[in-house]
């Protein structure tokens, strides 16, 4: 692989630059692996912004959640106990995983799949674990009609809950095809606070180990701020429908896959940002 230039090469003032390694040092992120540059991509990215851009870009990088996948299943473990420790099973005495998908997304290799596929390596632990329960799982909500849920909580898994449109959509197909699931949870690594309440309205109960807040939105000098955002964006010529992230998420996430409801200056690679550090494909 042709290496790219290294990141002091870059034109930045040097205190830029030592904010940036400093932000990763913190985080013990890595500077780059097999296949990526990060914190050179992360460089290059500041590198195309004006000073105040490159401020504003560093002080939401400060607030950043990466998850990588070796950390997966600690974090579901930890979310998983909290959800039976605190759950209302009444006469429950399955508890089944699904991934979140939708129907559209049947087959597809998505996160969810995933998170299951890691989960179904420990079934026999968690069985142990949690022997008041019958613990056991589906592939896809597609195989529901294959299955009892009599005295089951459907639990469906995922990564990282951004709008919680996700799920409405889940929610719709389960309906849509009149399978009964007197209880229906989600737990999830990650979620956006606006997701955890949009899926609470729907009238299910989310459980995630992590509860990420927006990134300028209520917080210090949101008006400046949402002004400079809209400047970056303009810039690397975000596309309406992601413009702050998804469903405007305000989002500071980088899972296996960075998340659509991140800001885009972080993922959206184009002529504009030919370096973002997470880009998603």
């Amino acid at each position: 692989m042709k290496k790219k230039k290294n990141s002091q090469e870059e034109n930045l003032p040097l205190q830029i630059l030592n904010k940036a390694k400093k932000i990763f040092d913190s985080k013990q992120w890595n500077y780059e692996d097999e296949l990526s540059d990060y914190l050179g991509d992360f460089c290059r990215t500041l590198s195309i912004l004006n000073e105040e851009q490159q401020e504003l870009l560093l002080m939401l990088t400060q607030k950043f959640l990466w998850i990588k996948e070796s950390e997966y299943l600690k974090h579901f473990l930890q979310v998983f106990d909290a959800f039976v420790s605190s759950y209302d099973f009444d006469n429950v005495k399955t508890i089944m995983f699904c991934p979140a998908l939708p129907e559209d997304d049947f087959g597809k290799p998505k996160s969810s799949v995933a998170l299951l596929y890691k989960v179904k390596g420990r079934l026999s632990a968690l069985q142990e674990k949690y022997n008041d329960f019958n613990i056991t799982y589906i592939d896809s909500p597609q195989f529901l009609c294959n299955v009892t849920l009599d005295d089951t909580i459907l639990c469906l898994i995922d990564d990282f809950v951004g709008s919680g449109e996700t799920i409405e959509r889940v929610k719709k197909y389960i309906d849509d095809n009149k399978y009964s699931t007197d209880k229906l949870v989600v737990v999830s690594l990650v979620s956006m606070a606006n997701g955890k309440e949009y899926v609470k309205k729907l009238g299910i109960e989310l459980f995630a180990n992590i509860v990420c807040e927006k990134g300028i939105s209520g917080c210090e000098n949101e008006e400046a701020n949402r002004l400079i955002m809209e400047q970056i964006e303009k810039t690397i010529k975000v596309k309406s429908i992601y413009h702050f992230g998804y469903s405007q998420s305000e989002g500071l996430v980088k899972m296996i896959r960075t998340p659509n409801n991140t800001f885009p200056i972080y993922w959206l690679k184009n002529k504009q940002n030919s370096n973002a550090p997470f880009p998603r494909s």
